[in-house]
């Protein structure tokens, strides 16, 4: 003979708070109770026990499965139910569980009266209702700064002085649409270096070089097409190019995609240089500069 020692009951799962249950269907209340004995269960509703007769239309399910099955619920059976286990050990009660009977709604089931839910409803309307506005206003406003743009590209205003630095009065320099490149035959590639404002991209362009069917060239672009300084700054470095002309011995302007300013579109083809810029050609080769002596005693480097 085994003797096993006496485990007071433990309550480890119930059916929590609030439910509700339309009339004419039936519902299923549990607790999950275990010791040693097995403990015995008794079922109350609004501190009466619930009592189990040919007549009710309850129905109690014992070990393992203690449940509480209302069959053909009606108003009557509204109320407060919990479960409580006992043995030799001890008893415990469950939380209580509560049962509503009648028609679902969302006022019922969560409490919110109609009033409450139209103001939830409105606030978030109105706050939709702004977030659209402020998208609509920015996009006037970044449509007017690109319209303004596309003015100060093809209407110069005032006269260009050349006693003056250029890079004040690029407003003054005209846009030649000479240099207009289709953007479709431009094909964008890796990015060759880039800054806080613009990038520069290496990219094809088809037919932009007579006797070329395809150049390899460099594109500036901005990084951020609604920033009106950095779409302003790229207008001026265009019109500077156009304005100094080729020349063998700079970077030379092969042409620019200007056709849909107005949208932000903005991008400035100039030749590809293989062998990098002057800077890092300079510092890669610092240790080959050699300083000699010319006939009027003045240092002139060479690279070897």
């Amino acid at each position: 003979v085994v003797l096993e020692d006496i485990v007071a009951p433990v309550l480890h799962g119930q059916t929590t708070g609030s439910s509700r249950v339309n009339e004419g269907l039936y519902f299923i209340f549990f607790c999950n109770i275990t010791g040693y004995p097995h403990p015995e269960i008794t079922w109350f509703k609004d501190e009466q026990p619930v009592i189990v007769n040919k007549t009710s239309h309850y129905i109690i399910s014992s070990y393992p499965l203690y449940r509480l099955t209302i069959g053909n619920v009606s108003a009557t059976d509204e109320g407060i139910y919990q479960c409580m286990g006992s043995n030799y050990g001890g008893k415990v009660w469950s939380l209580n569980m509560t049962l509503h009977v009648g028609d679902y709604s969302i006022e019922a089931e969560v409490g919110f009266s109609a009033e409450y839910i139209g103001i939830i409803v409105g606030i978030v309307l109105i706050i939709i209702i702004a977030f659209v506005i402020v998208i609509i206003k920015m996009k006037q406003s970044h449509s007017g700064f690109h319209k303004e743009l596309e003015q100060y590209l093809i209407q110069p205003h005032g006269d260009y002085n050349p006693d003056l630095p250029i890079d004040e009065q690029t407003g003054c320099l005209p846009y030649d649409a000479k240099w207009e490149f289709p953007k479709d035959r431009l094909r964008l590639g890796v990015i060759l270096g880039q800054g806080a404002f613009g990038r520069v991209m290496k990219a094809e362009a088809i037919g932009i070089v007579d006797n070329e069917d395809v150049t390899v060239v460099a594109v500036k672009m901005v990084k951020d097409c609604t920033d009106k300084d950095q779409m302003m700054a790229l207008l001026s470095e265009l019109k500077i190019l156009i304005h100094v002309g080729q020349h063998l011995n700079i970077l030379n302007l092969l042409g620019a995609v200007t056709k849909n300013i107005r949208f932000g579109e903005l991008c400035v083809i100039v030749e590809y240089c293989h062998f990098g810029n002057m800077r890092n050609f300079l510092i890669k080769n610092k240790a080959f500069f050699q300083d000699t002596m010319t006939n009027n005693d003045k240092h002139v480097p060479e690279v070897r």
